[in-house]
């Protein structure tokens, strides 16, 4: 079920597909890192900027909010450039066959069963 904005700030139900609410399914089930620590998702309301709930000062926890509010808060819910340049500084290009870069989990098995050192692209 999908709640859409109407005019007069009124709010009404929709269906929704079946692949858009088995993605939030799984997302939502894939909560615990298992770090002691509870990831959790932002409102799929939060931030739009298409769609029905664009323009809607919605935060996080999907509560409707006046602008004022949303100007006070934005800065504490979206990443500061010292949170991107900490994500940017592990993201180390790795080309070596075999070899992860330390920012993903390594595969099972490579593409076609392949072993995962095989050589799929000529790098000279």
């Amino acid at each position: 079920m999908l709640l859409m904005p109407r005019s007069g700030g009124a709010i009404q139900a929709a269906t929704l597909p079946g692949s858009y609410t088995g993605c939030i399914s799984d997302c939502t089930n894939a909560r615990s890192s298992g770090v002691g620590r509870e990831l959790t998702l932002p409102s799929t309301r939060f931030r739009r900027s298409i769609g029905a709930w664009a323009g809607v000062h919605v935060t996080l926890e999907s509560r409707i909010v006046s602008g004022e509010e949303w100007d006070r808060g934005i800065d504490a819910w979206l990443p500061t450039e010292g949170d991107r340049a900490f994500v940017q500084s592990l993201m180390q290009q790795v080309v070596e066959p075999g070899k992860m870069a330390a920012w993903i989990a390594p595969p099972d098995r490579g593409i076609n069963n392949l072993a995962l050192d095989y050589e799929y692209v000529h790098l000279q």
